[in-house]
This record gives structure tokens, C-alpha cells and sequence, in this order.
């Protein structure tokens, strides 16, 4: 298919990535990203396929090809017009379930977790809501890379520790999409640096039973054991003696698969 479409998209991606005209170019980023992922829903693997090539070349020109962490408000006073598009895609890739809009959705957290906030800075803040909302998604990936942009985009940690802990704690097994991206968001906040005080721990501890031992999702119970693991209260005694029960009412089973093996192993490598 010889599409002029394709030609000019790769045309782009070949003047973005030229150096001699970097400083010349910048003007027309924000515009390069929109196509980008208005591309990325059509019904042509080619144009799909050229989308993904010019967004690999912005990715450098934008992050480097080491894709360092930059600042949010540098980064959108330097491409203006940026932050509107990125938001306007996001609202719609998240409030809709096709697959193109995974596809989006793969691509503004990939953006977005190359920023870093600034302090007094509310331009990532409409984010946020977009972005808690990602990690009750269907699609496993799209958790992941919302739990890993989580951190360094709010501007209170401590205050976004409660918001995620305080549904998992009042019905943790409502959703098990959820429960695993609530988890992997706080295992990723803890690794950003926000402060669980002795009341938060003791209200991840108080999941144990229910997260652990009645939880029929082996890798949302694996996600609740790496957080408890990173708190760094695996050591205490009553929760070693609820590892044991968990171990051996388990280990005998026949129906060992992926999920429930790593989920042994991780017990197993406590316990010894």
C-alpha cells in the first residue's frame, strides 16, 4: 500500500532526528505528537507502524535516548502546547476501551513518566485523577506503567499513599485489577521516597489474611507481598507464622501454575 501519508510521516521522523535541525524543529513537536496519536487509531498497520517510528524519534529528541527524567515545567514552557495535547488524548484513551486506546494510553504514560514534578507547580495535577484511574485497568501493562508514573507526578506523596490505601483496605477484593494496581502504585511510591509512618504500615499489615490467604488472585497476593517486603515488616513474627500456614496449605496442590509458583517461591525465600 503506497500510501502519501506514510511517506510524509516518515519524512517527519527523519527531520526530527536530524541534529542540524533540532533547535529549528521544536516549534513543531507538540504538532508531531498529536499526529502521532491520532495514527496510532487507524485502520492501516502502515500508518499505525509509521506512528510508532515518528514517536521513537520525538522520545529522543524530547528525553534523550537514555530517556532521563525531566522537569514538568520546563519541559512545558520549552514545547508549548504539549500539555494540552497529552490531556486531551489521555481524557480520551482512558474513558474508552477500544484498542487503539491502549495503544494511546501506552503512549502518554510513557511521556509522562519521563516527567518529574516541580515544586508549586500544578500543571501535571489534571494527570493525576487520569492516572489513578489507569491502574484499574483491564490490561496489565497499562497498570504497570501508571503505578511507575504515580510518584513522580504528585506533588503530595504521603496524601496519595492514604488515597490509595483507603479503598483496598475498605473492600480489598472488589476488583482484583485494582487491588493490583493500588499495590504496585504504593510499592512504587515507597520506592519514590514518600514516608509510611507506623499507622500506614499497620494498616498494610492488617490485608494479610485477606490479600494473602483469601485472595484467589495469586498475582495480586505476590503484589501484596513485594509492598510488604519493600515496608520492610516481613520480619514480624506473627506475619512469618501466617507465611507458614499460606506455605503449606498450598504447597501440596496439584494445580501449580506461573502465578502460584512465583508466589511459593517469594514465600519460600522469606521463610528461609
Amino acid at each position: 500500500l503506497d500510501l502519501p501519508q506514510v511517506h510524509a510521516l516518515n519524512c517527519m521522523k527523519a527531520i526530527l532526528a536530524e541534529p542540524k535541525l533540532s533547535e529549528a524543529t521544536l516549534k513543531y513537536v507538540s504538532q508531531a505528537l498529536s499526529l502521532c496519536l491520532d495514527n496510532f487509531q487507524s485502520t492501516l498497520w502502515s500508518m499505525r507502524n509509521c506512528s510508532i517510528m515518528l514517536f521513537t524519534a520525538l522520545q529522543n529528541k524530547l528525553f534523550g535516548k537514555f530517556g532521563k527524567a525531566t522537569s514538568a515545567r520546563s519541559f512545558f514552557s520549552k514545547y508549548s502546547g504539549i500539555r494540552e495535547s497529552l490531556l486531551d488524548q489521555f481524557l480520551k484513551a482512558a474513558n474508552s476501551n477500544t484498542s487503539s486506546s491502549v495503544e494511546n494510553l501506552f503512549l502518554v504514560l510513557t511521556v509522562i513518566s519521563k516527567l518529574k514534578q516541580t515544586p508549586g507547580y500544578d500543571g501535571l495535577d489534571a494527570f493525576v485523577p487520569l492516572i489513578v484511574k489507569c491502574l484499574e485497568n483491564e490490561k496489565w501493562k497499562v497498570r504497570e506503567l501508571a503505578a511507575r508514573a504515580l510518584p513522580g507526578i504528585v506533588q503530595d506523596t504521603n496524601e496519595m499513599v492514604n488515597v490509595l490505601l483507603k479503598p483496598i483496605c475498605t473492600n480489598p477484593l472488589l476488583s482484583q485489577n485494582r487491588l493490583h494496581g493500588y499495590l504496585y502504585a504504593l510499592k512504587e511510591m515507597k520506592a519514590g521516597g514518600a514516608t509510611f509512618d507506623s499507622k500506614t504500615c499497620d494498616s498494610v499489615y492488617s490485608l494479610c489474611h485477606t490479600c494473602l490467604r483469601s485472595n484467589p488472585c495469586y498475582s495480586s497476593a505476590n503484589e501484596y507481598l513485594n509492598l510488604v517486603r519493600s515496608l520492610g515488616i516481613e520480619d514480624d513474627t506473627t506475619f512469618l507464622d501466617i507465611l507458614r500456614c499460606f506455605f503449606v496449605e498450598h504447597y501440596d496442590d496439584e494445580t501449580m501454575y506461573g502465578s502460584k509458583q512465583l508466589l511459593l517461591k517469594d514465600v519460600a525465600e522469606l521463610l528461609l
